[in-house]
């Protein structure tokens, strides 16, 4: 029997796939837009020429109680895959935020994660938790993205 466990939320941004992957790699500014569920964030390790790079490594938390994400893949126009280093609660753990231009303009943000918990039966609870924490962090990231939208459109404006 599978242990993986997996699940996939989806939002809807009048920002552009630029403006949200700009909100991805910038890991120092995490909290800013994820305030309450991340409290603290920072860029631990660049990676690849950035601070979202392959091989980056970002902080999100509040200290001393920190998650560690390396970025696996980056694509600025596409992507961003990582996987969490720490806690080790998981025996594999891919999480993956793709965002893709809409034909209306908008962008769609899906952010989906498959894991293996490393504790055996506790794989339901686990989805169960994560799954909210990604949902509420997909809408604090749609709804940076609709502010800053906004803030080019008046920008624009003048």
């Amino acid at each position: 029997m599978s242990t993986t466990q997996d699940f996939s939320h989806s939002a809807i941004t009048s920002a552009s796939p630029n403006a949200i992957a700009e909100l991805i790699a910038d890991s120092e500014r995490w909290s800013r837009w994820t305030r309450p569920v991340i409290a603290q964030s920072r860029c631990e390790r660049w990676g690849a020429h950035s601070t979202s790079g392959i091989g980056s490594i970002r902080r999100v938390g509040l200290a001393p109680v920190w998650i560690r994400e390396l970025v696996t893949d980056w694509d600025p126009t596409s992507h961003q895959t990582y996987t969490v280093l720490t806690p080790r609660m998981f025996s594999r753990y891919r999480g993956k935020i793709e965002f893709t231009a809409a034909p209306d303009g908008s962008t769609r943000v899906v952010w989906s994660v498959d894991f293996e918990p490393r504790v055996p039966m506790t794989g339901r609870v686990l989805k169960a938790g994560m799954s909210t924490v990604i949902r509420l962090l997909l809408a604090q990231l749609a709804a940076e993205g609709e502010r800053h939208a906004q803030t080019l459109q008046r920008e624009v404006g003048r």
